[in-house]
């Protein structure tokens, strides 16, 4: 079983995660700080509580898919969450402390199911 229908839905898929892998890696190269004091704190706590429900609603995805490559993005996916979020204290400016190196590794995670996306999409598109 897999989770989407149509190859349109895998295509927009893999351009989102592509869009995000772009971002952040131009992010990391620009030194772009993640606690940037510009942005409003309504709108990070915003970000915190939109990346919660996707850390909560990403493992229904499992149960969902018996695809291997999906399951392995939806898994990337998640770790992509936790760092995330463990990392929000520091971005809302509470605390000092955050993962040492969980920047490289969201960057490693994003830029991976990047390319498990785009090996899903090849074989929806091989199929169809």
């Amino acid at each position: 079983m897999q989770i989407f229908k149509t190859t349109r839905d895998y295509v927009l898929m893999f351009c989102v995660f592509a869009a995000i892998a772009f971002a952040t890696v131009h992010a990391a190269l620009t030194k772009t700080s993640a606690n940037d004091t510009r942005t409003p704190t309504v709108t990070k706590v915003a970000e915190v509580v939109g990346m919660l429900c996707c850390a909560i609603a990403l493992p229904q995805l499992l149960s969902k898919t018996s695809v291997r490559l999906e399951r392995a993005v939806i898994i990337a996916a998640e770790l992509i969450c936790v760092i995330w979020l463990v990392n929000s204290p520091h971005r809302l400016g509470m605390a000092n402390v955050e993962i040492p190196y969980g920047n490289y590794a969201s960057i490693a995670l994003i830029c991976g199911a990047t390319v498990l996306t785009g090996a899903r999409l090849i074989s929806v598109v091989q199929r169809r």
